[in-house]
């Protein structure tokens, strides 16, 4: 299996800033249905380079070490703050009557974003989430890119309310950020609490 393009990097537990390139040699087979992860095994190919203790330790067995793996997307996708996503209602869990969404796949939940319509109307949008982590959700369908999603709980959530949307470019530039996709997120709209909903 070829995993050149997974990125690897060992870094020292306790000091961040020292850190080796590695490569993804095997991934075990199976996975741990408790942690839902699985074991890998990554090589170092120079794990005395740069060494200067007692600043810059060489990489030593038995050390503990953090390895992160990271990969692009196959496909851009859409993030909002996993806190703008809300259990879904029987009767708001297939935007086509008993169909699921399009886009949707095995192992997605289908949850609710409330999403600002071109009117400024608050509107339950079913979408289809992928995978949580770091405080994000990733969305797999639901949304499209520029779609404007309330990231506060506006009470009562009233499907068709009329809402006073204030827009928060620093939540979305941290959001591009994070993310680090080239799609555009979803725009985030803060509301204000539902005494301000006309």
């Amino acid at each position: 299996m070829d995993f050149s393009a997974v990125a690897v990097e060992v870094r020292l537990v306790g000091d961040e800033q020292v850190c080796w390139p590695a490569e993804l040699t095997r991934v075990a087979s199976g996975l741990d249905p408790v942690t839902r992860s699985a074991r890998v095994v990554v090589r170092v190919a120079h794990p005395y380079r740069d060494a200067s203790p007692p600043d810059r330790p060489p990489l030593q067995p038995g050390m503990l070490t953090q390895v992160t793996l990271s990969a692009a997307s196959p496909k851009p996708r859409l993030v909002v703050p996993a806190a703008a996503v809300h259990p879904a209602t029987e009767d708001a869990k297939h935007a086509d009557g008993d169909q699921p969404l399009a886009g949707s796949g095995e192992g997605h939940r289908t949850r609710l974003v409330y999403r600002l319509d071109a009117e400024d109307r608050l509107r339950h949008t079913p979408v289809e989430v992928a995978f949580e982590q770091g405080g994000l959700a990733v969305i797999a369908a639901g949304l499209a890119p520029g779609d404007r999603v309330i990231v506060d709980d506006p009470l009562p959530a009233i499907d068709g309310m009329q809402v006073n949307p204030c827009p928060d470019p620093a939540l979305e530039a941290r959001l591009k950020d994070e993310a680090q996709a080239p799609a555009q997120p979803p725009q985030p709209a803060q509301t204000p609490s539902a005494g301000a909903a006309r």
